[in-house]
């Protein structure tokens, strides 16, 4: 677009996604999307203190066709679902492990839309608990947390990795925008570098 400039992202691998884990001081559970390759080793080498509970998988109705035309497009991201050891609860009930929402359009390579991280929010947390988005991305489960009444931090593990968040512009807008709204008191964001 013009003179946007596209940033290559550092690969998410299960190691740091296992890494980021062992890090994290969950009271319960830890819900995110992954690349599918990642989904057994998650299940297989569950850091210490977490139990691999559930693959589940976020259908995207609009995701992209197979260009090559020679095979099916995917069409879906796995979800991985894990919680801490110990007794699990949870506000869905019965519902199936599965989500359908179009992705979204935006600046930020890995987007989630709006409406599946309100869903994991409600589903996997009670008003005035604290979510936790390590991967910072480009806000929307601060946006998400704060509209449901959760407390949201976020952190920018993947910083090491070799991605520069001065040249990242949509993941700077994000974070100056979370240190603004923290100022005023609506969110905590903690940088760790």
């Amino acid at each position: 677009k013009g003179d946007d400039v596209l940033v290559p992202f550092a690969s998410v691998d299960a190691d740091l996604i296992l890494g980021v884990l062992s890090q994290c001081d969950a009271a319960r559970w830890a819900v995110m999307t992954v690349d599918w390759h990642h989904m057994l080793r998650l299940e297989q080498d569950a850091p210490s203190g977490w139990r691999f509970v559930r693959h589940g998988v976020w259908i995207k109705p609009n995701g992209a066709p197979q260009f090559t035309g020679d095979r099916p497009a995917t069409g879906w991201e796995a979800v991985a679902i894990l919680h801490r050891e110990g007794k699990m609860k949870w506000n869905g009930g019965g519902y199936p492990a599965v989500w359908t929402h179009n992705k979204t359009q935006g600046d930020h390579p890995t987007g989630k839309p709006e409406t599946l991280l309100l869903q994991f929010c409600e589903l996997f947390t009670d008003p005035g608990e604290t979510i936790l988005d390590p991967f910072a991305g480009s806000g929307t489960t601060l946006v998400a947390a704060k509209r449901l009444g959760r407390k949201a931090m976020m952190g920018a593990f993947f910083l090491g990795t070799g991605v520069s968040l001065v040249a990242t512009s949509f993941v700077e807008s994000a974070l100056w925008m979370a240190l603004s709204l923290a100022a005023v008191g609506l969110f905590t964001a903690i940088y760790h570098p």
